[in-house]
C-alpha cells in the first residue's frame, strides 16, 4: 500500500509538471520577440494563468505524498 502512494505521488508531481512546461500551440505562436504572449481573448489568458498554477500545485502535492510516504516506509520500520 505504501509503495503505491509512492507511485502516485511521483505520477501526480509528473503530470503536474507536463501540464506547467506544456508549450501550446497557441502559446508558440502567439509569442513575441520580447517573450510576451499576446492572447485574442481574456478567457484564454486566463486558461493559461490557470493551468500554471494547477500544474504548480499538483508538483507540489506530488512532492509532498511522495516525501511523507517515503519518511514513513523507510524511517518507520
Amino acid at each position: 500500500m505504501e509503495w503505491l502512494l509512492m507511485l502516485l505521488g511521483l505520477i501526480l508531481a509528473f503530470c503536474g509538471y507536463k501540464l506547467r512546461s506544456a508549450k501550446p500551440k497557441y502559446l508558440v505562436e502567439r509569442t513575441t520577440s520580447g517573450r510576451k504572449v499576446k492572447f485574442l481573448e481574456y478567457d484564454e489568458s486566463k486558461r493559461h494563468k490557470r493551468n500554471k498554477a494547477l500544474g504548480m500545485l499538483m508538483v507540489s502535492a506530488g512532492i509532498m505524498i511522495f516525501g511523507i510516504d517515503f519518511l514513513f516506509v523507510f524511517f518507520a520500520s
